[in-house]
């Protein structure tokens, strides 16, 4: 595939979908039960499972344990958000959001071979570390990476071991002999589906067919397209009388190189009933589930997570709300083949299938908070790999140690530097927890949110209710500490509700601790500030302290 210049090539792939024999097949099961043997993953109850299955379906089971020393701890969320396999490596992006830093999330992508050895982590370019919209998939051998909605992004360079940008990375997500066929899912603006033919000797012109279909995966077998997405599974002989041959403003290119305006215009083409002539058959749905309501959870209770093709039997990956099951579809009725007993919350259903040969599934799940895993089938063989992220537990200091802390500033703050705090900080217990450009605290005066001065947090947990920080404003170009913010706050890994959590009086009780502490230090009683926000004041110097009810209090020089 080329992807220079404003013109879209691709690169036809011959059509793999051999079908395997069982002689083969059972060939490929030994070779990977010994395989499994030697890499087996190195903690307790890690070991592979093999067993056999109905309908001659194998099962294997590993489990890959993940220090989490790789992130920084503690995480209040971390979750894997995406996942795919790439010559014999787990490429997999998990989102972290800090305790206290919720607005604050990244992507960090990991890579570790089967056995979990040797994790690696690999940079993601800039606009991705924070982007919760990106697609992650292996197309033609290449592992790519783009924002969702953009026609740019990156692919995966093994031997350098980084990304590497493209212009134009096509939406295709299925192609045959004779179809590209790329795929756009706006959301609430719809879903497209292009049908591009495949330029030949014969053909100076190569028509494009666009129709409003979702899907989550595109199958051929014998000649019918199978579009499985959702609740149902639609069927397509023809595209004849079922899509609308492109106009110009219409192809895949002028969406591409128009910024995709036609799909933002909420779904006008959808709504003017432009695309699709007749309703694309449906072979089977699911009763009682109502699509246009997918605010509704129970909309996703039931669905088609995927399908794949064996020995020329169609078969689906399916969830019901309690239970995963592998089906096949015999006239009216689904028959349950495999049943694995309970659910695998699969995630990103949407996509799973993209870019897949027949044979193949790979579906990504959540078991807990810090445990996931994929599902892979090649024709009857089932993977099962369970991530499992070992989370560290930090120790309650049973205080916030702030007298201590307080005796100390207060008597340093006119020339204190940052590595004095970090060992101060050290030695109480706390934790340094992340390093920012931006001060982003309004709480500090005016003349600090500068790009001059970047805030060194530090957190302490006190006991499963409570955790306190401070952090520190510190003048980038010296490391001079200018001012200091002190949050007392609920434990985010707690169970207890706020409203509970309010009710025990800490806060209060915190305040009339801090006041007590600052009276002695300063040698006089606050001024009582009202206003938009009740504060206590005390000025020493040119050192200005603030104490809020709420549990929070600035301290920071004035003169500046």
């Amino acid at each position: 595939m080329s992807c220079e210049g404003t013109e879209i090539e691709y690169t036809e792939v011959p059509d793999n979908n051999r079908n395997m024999n069982k002689t083969k097949l059972i060939a490929i099961v030994f070779c990977l039960v010994i395989i499994a043997g030697a890499c087996k993953p190195k903690d307790e109850d890690s070991g592979s499972k093999m067993k056999e299955l109905a309908d001659q379906f194998f099962l294997l089971e590993d489990t890959v344990w993940i220090n989490d020393a790789v992130f920084i701890s503690p995480i209040s969320t971390l979750e894997m958000i995406r996942a795919v396999k790439y010559q014999g490596f787990y490429f997999c992006i998990f989102r972290e959001v800090q305790i206290y830093e919720h607005w604050v999330s990244k992507n960090r992508l990991l890579v570790f071979p089967e056995d979990g050895k040797e994790v690696k982590e690999v940079d993601l370019p800039y606009e991705l570390k924070y982007d919760y919209y990106r697609d992650l998939f292996v197309r033609h051998d290449t592992l790519f990476l783009k924002p969702y909605y953009c026609e740019h992004g990156y692919f995966f360079n093994m031997e350098q071991w980084k990304w590497q940008p493209l212009e134009l990375i096509p939406d295709v997500i299925y192609e045959d002999n004779q179809y590209n066929v790329a795929y756009v899912d706006m959301g609430e603006w719809g879903a497209y589906t292009w049908f591009m033919e495949k330029p030949s000797e014969t053909k100076a012109q190569v028509n494009q067919y666009i129709m409003a279909q979702y899907l989550s995966r595109i199958i051929k077998k014998d000649n019918v397209y199978y579009f499985i997405h959702g609740h149902k599974v639609d069927t397509l002989i023809s595209l004849k009388g079922k899509a609308k041959l492109c106009e110009n403003d219409h192809t895949y290119e002028a969406v591409v190189r128009d910024g995709y305006k036609y799909l933002y215009s909420l779904g006008s083409w959808k709504s003017e009933d432009s695309l699709t002539t007749t309703p694309v058959p449906t072979l089977f749905q699911f009763e009682g589930v109502d699509e246009d309501n997918w605010w509704d959870e129970k909309v996703y209770d039931t669905l088609f997570h995927n399908a794949f093709l064996t020995d020329n039997q169609l078969y689906y990956v399916v969830n019901t709300k309690g239970n995963t099951y592998i089906a096949q579809l015999v006239g009216d009725k689904l028959n349950n083949v495999i049943d694995f007993g309970h659910r695998y919350d699969f995630f990103k259903w949407y996509g799973n299938g993209h870019n897949l040969a027949p044979n193949q599934c790979f579906l990504q799940f959540k078991e807990n908070d810090n445990s996931y895993g994929v599902m892979e089938i090649q024709d009857k063989l089932i993977h099962i790999l369970h991530f499992i992220l070992k989370q560290d537990t930090l120790p309650y200091t049973g205080t916030d140690n702030i007298e201590p802390l307080l005796n100390y500033l207060f008597n340093q703050f006119d020339h204190l530097t940052y590595a004095q705090v970090d060992k101060m900080e050290k030695s109480l217990q706390a934790t340094c927890y992340g390093r920012f450009k931006e001060l982003a605290n309004d709480y500090f005066p005016a003349e600090y949110q500068t790009g001059k001065y970047k805030r060194i947090n530090y957190y302490t947990v006190i006991d499963d209710k409570q955790m306190f920080t401070v952090s520190y404003c510190v003048n980038e170009s010296n490391s001079m500490v200018k001012g200091a913010f002190f949050d007392w706050d609920k434990n985010p890994k707690s169970d207890i509700s706020y409203n509970d959590y309010y009710e025990l009086g800490i806060e209060k009780q915190k305040t009339e601790e801090v006041r007590r502490i600052l009276t002695r230090l300063t040698g006089k009683d606050p001024v009582r500030k009202v206003g938009e926000s009740t504060y206590l004041l005390w000025e020493y110097r040119n050192l200005t302290i603030k104490l809020y009810k709420e549990g929070r209090m600035v301290m920071y020089l004035t003169g500046e």
